[in-house]
């Protein structure tokens, strides 16, 4: 008696069984591979002012942003505009980047280049929007590369305590703040915190300046240490001081 009351529970704990699976396959689930095909969606635009519209786009998400390593995942789009990357959630700190490809074939003037500026992201399990991306020239050249008229000298100290011997620290002014679409006004390579001077055209309006600390040989995302907080500086007639930049 017993030994039939056992047979009769595995009996329909197996049609139970088979009656789930004939769901799954009725509404085309692979119930074995359900959890591994959820994804996590990283969304934006990729912005490029000088892309033609033929160019491809590469945007890619890497685990560290050091050359060496292979993407985690990639997505090709026609030119500028909305993408949307796949990667496993909880995936923790990714890096973005987004390299166009000039349909005209490669040129040492053709790459262009770009990377989230609040690298890493961290991906969870929830989907992600708006992280736009702005791909320019690189690397870019500065308007002061050509320019040959008269110049504003804006001048400062930059305060950086954690300075490690081998790091470089670029000052630059540029057009917009750091995290919108602008141009690269000058820049000036430093041995490292203290006193600064850096030109830029006389009557160019509103300068934004910040500091990238950079870690040659280590796959760490740069510093970026900002002057009053990412305000900008009005250049026009006169050399301007005390443009100090702080952690």
């Amino acid at each position: 008696m017993r030994r039939n009351l056992v047979l009769a529970f595995f009996v329909c704990a197996f049609l139970v069984s088979l009656s789930v699976f004939a769901e799954c396959l009725a509404q085309g689930d692979d119930p074995g591979s359900a959890v591994g095909n959820v994804t996590v969606n990283i969304s934006g635009e990729v912005i490029c002012p000088d892309c033609r519209g033929s160019d491809e786009i590469t945007v890619n998400a890497k685990a560290s942003p050091g050359p060496a390593y292979l993407p985690i995942a990639s997505v090709n789009i026609a030119g500028p505009g909305e993408y949307i990357l796949r990667v496993s959630p909880n995936t923790g700190p990714v890096y973005l980047s987004a390299t166009g490809n000039s349909s005209m074939g490669f040129t040492s003037s053709s790459l262009r280049m770009g990377a989230y500026l609040m690298n890493p992201l961290i991906v969870g399990s929830s989907d992600i929007n708006d992280i736009n991306m702005i791909v320019n020239e690189f690397p870019p050249s500065a308007a002061m590369s050509t320019y040959q008229g008269p110049t504003v000298n804006i001048s400062g100290r930059l305060v950086y305590p954690g300075f490690e011997e081998g790091q470089k620290i670029n000052i630059i002014a540029r057009t917009a703040p750091r995290d919108k679409l602008g141009k690269l006004v000058n820049s000036l390579l430093v041995s490292g915190p203290g006193e600064y001077s850096l030109k830029v055209p006389r009557g160019s309006g509103d300068i934004y300046i910040f500091a990238m600390v950079s870690y040659p040989g280590r796959d760490l995302p740069p510093l970026m240490l900002e002057y009053n907080q990412g305000g900008a500086i009005r250049a026009e007639n006169t050399d301007i001081a005390g443009v100090d930049i702080t952690e």
